[in-house]
């Protein structure tokens, strides 16, 4: 028993120590991660679209057939949408990162070249990094963000904001980009890799970013607060809900009044709402699709809204994407399947009340 406590003692030890260190670091987090000037966009109607799990093929020719076809109907979708920006969820070259450095032909071979349509050329895409990113050089694809336009990824984490004229004064979003593998370990190192995540590599740093992400959340005063990492929150499918996330994150979501979390990992469609506030958009079919349903009733009852996953029957879809469309009124989101077939419409989410 004395050998126990003395375990727990230290373990709580280290947490402290660590929590203690995240205040003494939150500071060097680099300026360019804090969001800076607010983009503003003259629409009515802000859109953006939701890509998680995207990332091809370390072979020859570096694409899947799931993605080639969701890039296609993504860039139409994106047309007729005038889409804004774009966010991209994670896993962004499988099967293990980028191994190169900035110049890597991996981002012309599965991103440049596959997302070519005219509608997606002049967008950001707003980028974090998934578990197989982890395996490769994170710090290439943050590089790249000098090399290419529409690419945006200038740190680990990072906060932005956007504005756009409503009916009687402008309407604000800020999104809070979070690296869920910093915060909660990587699957991908787990021998089984749908087991249960063994908490982050790094503690200090995965306490600076908790701090960062609270520090963001309690500042904000956007009409529409989000975060978007590439685990979820909740998940029905095979990789099932992130416990770390449920335990810290969904409470910060939940006491700052955020509209929701959006993510990926799961290679499956939901839309997760248990009606405390946040919702739970899910989007993580971009290269494949489908995982099982394995963690369905993992999720609070009634909370799965919709879902696109395999039941056991095969996959219903070979990949698919989300979108969203938020006014001065409502935040919506769209879930497509790769053939651009509409398969689900969320119900309205209304602006925060502050």
């Amino acid at each position: 028993m004395v050998h126990k406590m003395m375990l727990v003692r230290v373990a709580v030890l280290a947490i402290v120590a660590a929590a203690a260190a995240a205040e003494t670091t939150i500071n060097t987090v680099p300026e360019i991660a804090k969001g800076g000037e607010t983009a503003f966009f003259d629409s009515k109607v802000f859109t953006g679209l939701l890509l998680g799990d995207w990332g091809g093929t370390n072979k020859s020719p570096y694409t899947e057939p799931g993605q080639v076809a969701c890039a296609a109907s993504l860039g139409e979708v994106a047309a007729n949408l005038d889409a804004d920006i774009a966010l991209l969820l994670g896993d962004n070259f499988y099967d293990s990162g980028v191994h190169g450095d900035e110049h890597d032909a991996r981002f012309e071979e599965t991103f440049e070249n596959v997302y070519t349509a005219d509608s997606l050329q002049d967008i950001p895409f707003y980028v974090v990094a998934g578990n197989h990113d982890w395996l490769g050089n994170v710090s290439a694809q943050i590089g790249y963000s000098t090399l290419s336009a529409r690419w945006i990824f200038p740190y680990y984490f990072y906060t932005r904001s956007f504005s756009w004229p409503g009916e009687t004064r402008n309407v604000t979003m800020d999104i809070v980009f979070i690296d869920t593998i910093l915060l909660s370990g990587n699957s991908d190192l787990l021998e089984d890799k749908f087991g249960e995540l063994q908490g982050p590599a790094d503690p200090v740093m995965a306490e600076t970013q908790w701090a960062f992400i609270e520090a963001a959340l309690n500042s904000s005063q956007a009409d529409y607060l989000f975060t978007a990492g590439h685990y979820p929150v909740w998940s029905g499918c095979q990789h099932g809900p992130t416990l770390s996330l449920v335990r810290k994150l969904k409470p910060m979501l939940e006491q700052y009044k955020a509209t929701g979390h959006l993510a990926g990992h799961d290679h499956c469609l939901q839309y997760i709402d248990e009606g405390k506030g946040p919702v739970y958009p899910q989007s993580g079919a971009g290269d494949n699709c489908c995982y099982h349903n394995k963690h369905e009733k993992s999720c609070p009852k009634g909370s799965i809204k919709f879902n696109m996953w395999n039941d056991g029957s095969g996959s219903p879809i070979e990949g698919g994407y989300a979108t969203f469309t938020a006014t001065e009124a409502e935040v919506k989101f769209q879930f497509y399947a790769a053939n651009g077939t509409v398969l689900f419409e969320s119900p309205p989410v209304l602006p925060r009340e502050l």
